[in-house]
């Protein structure tokens, strides 16, 4: 709230032009691309918990959650569908994620492509 008093009409309106042109750039990606591949995560799952505390101010969460989480916003600033599928496991047996992001309106695609690696290497009966 404390954030949200600070920012103005017009810093409003420059982030929203500032994501209207992520977005096309991003878009520009998918006409070479058909599907972009990333961890989902920048860094192993943590315990519980750690996600749920405060960082002292909402620029300082985005920073934080940044480092933690750097390719998932991006899909959501071109609303690209995407998908994290446990495709690994790191020494503890914790899933390791992997992130498909397809081109916006992609659904099918993306989970025509999610379907086949199950397939080639089923996690439901994973257990961590």
């Amino acid at each position: 709230m404390e954030h949200a008093e600070q920012v103005s009409n017009g810093d409003l309106v420059r982030a929203a032009e500032e994501i209207a042109a992520a977005a096309d750039q991003i878009a520009k990606f998918f006409e070479r691309y058909d599907l972009w591949l990333t961890p989902t995560l920048a860094q192993a799952p943590p315990p519980l918990g750690v996600l749920n505390r405060s960082v002292g101010s909402a620029a300082g969460w985005w920073n934080y959650d940044l480092e933690f989480n750097p390719w998932c916003p991006i899909a959501n600033v071109a609303g690209s569908p995407s998908a994290s599928l446990p495709l690994c496991v790191n020494a503890e047996g914790l899933p390791i994620g992997s992130m498909l992001t397809a081109a916006y309106g992609q659904e099918s695609l993306l989970l025509q492509v999610c379907g086949q690696l199950e397939a080639a290497s089923p996690w439901a009966e994973r257990r961590p």
